[in-house]
């Protein structure tokens, strides 16, 4: 098991992590006053930073659910900020669909075209059954425990 995984990244993580961030600066500002926005990134980014260590080694490279779970620890941060300035479930729940789907609309159509193309093709499905597979293996076996946010208040 690498526990640095994520620790040797973390200047990678935290670059690609900003530009995704300040693309949802359009979206934060139909909730938040601008000072609020800028708070709410800054905060984030500093969340985000604090969770990389904490992020449990799946496999890495050999893992197609490695992305997967820097994704969801991207929005885990953005969860708890917006946890701290909206309240409630729904609200946020709202601003992170909007988020995405601003994201998903600054994507070239024509990259997104093949990508659908791809994702959905007969290969990609038997390489999503064989990593099905293969993750019943529990090669890294990981339970809330180890990790110290699994914790975090669902309020």
């Amino acid at each position: 098991m690498e526990s640095n995984y994520y620790i040797k990244q973390e200047r990678k993580l935290i670059k690609n992590f900003k530009r995704l961030i300040k693309r949802s600066k359009i979206v934060l500002e139909r909730y938040y006053e601008y000072k609020i926005v800028e708070d709410i990134i800054n905060k984030t980014v500093n969340n985000y930073q604090e969770l990389i260590p904490q992020m449990p080694y799946i496999g890495g490279r050999q893992n197609r659910l490695t992305e997967n779970l820097i994704g969801s620890i991207q929005l885990l941060a953005l969860i708890i900020v917006l946890k701290e300035y909206s309240g409630s479930k729904e609200r946020i729940g709202e601003i992170i669909y909007k988020i995405m789907e601003n994201h998903i609309k600054s994507i070239n159509p024509l990259l997104l075209f093949f990508a659908r193309k791809i994702f959905f093709s007969k290969m990609q499905i038997n390489k999503l059954r064989k990593a099905s597979i293969k993750s019943k293996e529990k090669k890294y076996p990981w339970t809330p425990a180890h990790w110290p946010l699994a914790n975090v208040s669902n309020n």
